[in-house]
């Protein structure tokens, strides 16, 4: 970068035609190791352009302002700037971080189902990727089901989590045969049989475990064939 002197700055600040203009001039010398303008150079340069040193006191503040941190050296304004820079990118990281860990627990930008119980909104298909265990989506009574989700942003697939429902303290619902099909591209790549045998005690869970690793799955679909009891309930469905 090429280097500048006070007496350029001098030069330059007389050939000006408004203190704004001043201002912006000393501000990008101000990044210069060289620019030792002081302040009551920088006034003196002022008047030197208007004429009249009290004139448009706020620019003249606003220049004053500039002329100081230029005195007092360019080490300390460099280190604050690089203060904030380094405070930015670690709230940016940290709101990137908190994405990714939400995406990574819940990657589901869009979910689906065939329906819903008594089409009440606390048993919607969405109660089942929702990492509450204690909700959980009901299906229509005595009705197979689909479940559809969509994958944001697509990811690798090692394991699926299935966790029965049981219609909370009723446990008279429940999935018994189910399918876990994996979509890449609108193409089905993998699908992945299970069974409950029994209505058992609430918190039943089943590892799918993928192998080899099923990649950049961007849909999901879980197929309820047959169920315990008055119909389908799935607690949570998981990728890993």
């Amino acid at each position: 970068m090429k280097s500048t002197t006070p007496k350029v700055i001098l030069e330059t600040l007389a050939r000006a035609r408004s203190a704004r203009r001043a201002g912006e001039i000393l501000s990008r010398a101000g990044e210069h190791e060289e620019a030792e303008l002081s302040f009551e150079r920088a006034r003196n340069a002022y008047a030197l352009l208007v004429g009249d040193e009290s004139a448009d006191a706020l620019a003249l503040d606003v220049l004053d302002s500039r002329a100081e941190r230029m005195a007092h050296g360019t080490e300390g304004f460099r280190r604050r700037r690089a203060m904030r820079a380094v405070s930015f990118g670690m709230l940016v990281l940290g709101t990137f971080g908190y994405v990714a860990f939400a995406l990574g627990a819940r990657p589901f930008a869009r979910v689906r189902g065939s329906g819903m119980f008594d089409d009440n909104p606390l048993f919607a298909p969405s109660m089942a990727v929702d990492g509450q265990v204690e909700t959980e989506w009901l299906l229509p009574a005595f009705s197979p089901g689909t479940l559809d989700l969509t994958v944001f942003p697509p990811r690798d697939v090692h394991r699926v989590l299935v966790r029965n429902g049981h219609n909370r303290h009723f446990r008279d619902r429940a999935v018994r045969r189910y399918e876990v099909q994996l979509f890449r591209h609108g193409v089905r790549v993998r699908v992945v049989a299970g069974m409950f045998p029994t209505l058992t005690a609430p918190g039943a869970v089943q590892s799918l475990r993928m192998h080899p690793v099923v990649r950049d799955v961007d849909h999901v679909r879980f197929v309820v064939y047959e169920y315990h009891g008055f119909g389908g309930a799935l607690s949570e469905l998981e990728l890993r």
